[in-house]
Formats: structure tokens, sequence, C-alpha cells
């Protein structure tokens, strides 16, 4: 779905709870002060409409299936005033749902991402706490996705650079079939005992075998693709877009990316970039109520009604990792 032109924001992304039953590395919510009581963030849906902010909310946390009742009155404000309601979580507390009471939590909502990294993905019995989460929310009838934060240890080796000129999109099948007789799972995949065997699962994988993998295996409705920012975990992303691109082209309309991925892999470099990035598209909104015009930025006291203008930036700032220029 593109962006109307009519709406400010790709997204109002909220983030209204920093309560969490998993504690990983790579999250990047703080516990503020000064909370907002949950019920203040039931004005956002109308607000967004009446002021055209965007088409769709996007709400982590913290995690948010913690707060059930919360979830589904948000999800009934976002059904009255038409805006398209998603979700991401960790899968633990959707895990231990049952079937009828989770059918209820997400009936207003369009889809439900499962995080995927190797800070939740341990052990084996991380693997069926997420196979449960997921094979709960499909039986919920919910739209399925796994939110994968790739990091340097996902990654073996990548196809020859400049391969994926052999890839049109959106479905090139004849060049494409060629690589879905490499895409048997490995009967290791995901079993592993502990966290380093984990990562010598993925690396003997590779990139483009363990992506298309997940998919084989979950069916999700989309696998979004994200690059970490905020903790040292970068990997040089360049050297694998033909492994992007085939993945595009294997999977048309269930393979996406985040927009720093995009901008990367278009403007084939890491800063410096022609276009202006994706900070200020998006509108975050914390759990103090403070904005800003991407997740990992420090929010500000402003009201919807009279927002700050957003610096164009051609460069982020949470990249950890400066990887060399092309």
């Amino acid at each position: 779905m593109g962006l109307d032109m009519d709406y400010k924001f790709k997204v109002v992304s909220i983030h209204p709870v920093s309560k969490c039953d998993w504690n990983c590395k790579c999250c990047y919510v703080k516990d503020l002060p000064d909370k907002k009581p949950l019920e203040w963030f039931l004005q956002i849906p109308k607000k967004i409409k009446d002021l055209k902010l965007a088409e769709q909310c996007c709400m982590g946390g913290g995690e948010c299936f913690l707060f059930q009742d919360f979830l589904k009155a948000f999800g009934r404000e976002c059904k009255k005033n038409n805006i398209i309601f998603n979700v991401t979580t960790n899968g633990k507390a959707v895990a231990k749902m049952a079937d009828d009471e989770l059918k209820e939590i997400v009936k207003d909502m369009t889809m439900v991402s499962v995080s995927f990294d190797r800070f939740k993905i341990r052990c084996k019995g991380d693997v069926i706490v997420f196979e449960q989460a997921i094979s709960k929310l499909k039986k919920a009838g919910v739209l399925v996705g796994i939110n994968l934060l790739v990091d340097k240890f996902m990654f073996g080796e990548g196809m020859p650079n400049g391969s994926e000129k052999n890839f049109s999109l959106p479905n090139d099948t004849q060049t494409v079939s060629k690589k879905a007789e490499a895409l048997e799972i490995p009967p290791t995949l995901f079993n592993a005992s502990g966290a380093q065997e984990n990562i010598k699962v993925m690396k003997r994988a590779g990139f483009f075998k363990f992506v298309a993998s997940l998919m084989k295996r979950y069916n999700p409705d989309r696998i979004f693709i994200l690059y970490p920012k905020g903790f040292e975990l970068g990997v040089d992303i360049l050297k694998f877009r033909a492994d992007y691109y085939a993945l595009s082209a294997l999977f048309p309309k269930k393979i996406f990316v985040d927009d720093l991925t995009g901008k990367i892999l278009m403007e084939q470099k890491y800063s410096g970039w022609i276009l202006p990035c994706h900070y200020g598209k998006v509108l975050s909104i914390f759990e103090d109520g403070s904005i800003a015009g991407c997740s990992f930025e420090k929010g500000v006291k402003a009201d919807l009604e009279n927002l700050p203008e957003f610096e164009e930036r051609r460069q982020c700032p949470f990249l950890k990792i400066c990887m060399p220029e092309k």
C-alpha cells in the first residue's frame, strides 16, 4: 500500500508501554518517567484520522500483549476511525493465551508480527514459544508477520556481486526456480540447544537460505527484514544485495525491508544519501506522550495539532558500525 500524499506521515508508531516479559540487548524502548495512563492513548486513532496523519498505526512496546483490555479498546478505536492497526510482539504472552481469548484481542488488528532475533531465539524452548505464537495467531484469523532483525552472525556466503541483475521483480520464476532446489531446511535449523550453536546454524545456512527457510517453514504473510540500529551487530548488507533481490523475487509481496535497509541497498552506501531517509516521515509517540521522527530518537513534548518541523537526514546517527563505502 503506497503512501497517500494527503497524509503527513507513512505511519504513526506508538510505544504506550515499556513493561516487557523479556530483556533484550537490542531493545530501544526506555522506561520513561511521567507515563501517560493507557486511556490517554485511546484518543490517538481519532486524531490520526482527523489530522490526516497516516493511514496506519503500528504499536510496539514493551510487550503490548501484556495489556489485553487496552489492546482490545485501541483496536476498536482504530476500526471506528478506519485506521489500519498492526502490532509487534515477542510472542511469549501470545503463546500462553487461550485460542478464544486471543481471537477476541486481535479481531480489530490487521497484522501481528512476531520478533525473531538471536536474543529471543536462544534455545529449542524459545523456538517452541515462537512457533506456538505463530500458530495461535494464524488460528485467530489475523495476518501474521515475522520481524527478522539481522546481525553479523546470520550471514554466511552471499551470492556473487552483481548477480542481482539476474532477477527481475516482482517475480522472475524461470531464474528463481533454479534457487528453489536449495531451499531444503537443514535438519538442525532452529533446533539448536544454545545461543552459540544457533549462530553456527545460521552461518551455515547463509542469509538467502535462512530467510527462505523461515518462509517455507512458517508461511507467514510477511517477513520484515530489519537492519539493527543502536547496538553493534551490524553487517555489510551491500555484500548481500543479490540475496535481498532474490528473496523479493522468489516471494513477491511477502519480503519487505525497513526504510533504512531500502535506502542502503538502493543508493549502495551507508551515508551521504542523495535523497533523505525516512526520518520525519514516521511519527513516533512514546509512553510519556512525547514525539519524535524516529523510534530511536529522544522524544520532545508537543501536541499532535502543532507538530515541530523534522530535519532532513542523509545519514543515520544510530548506525553503530560505519561500513566501508563501495
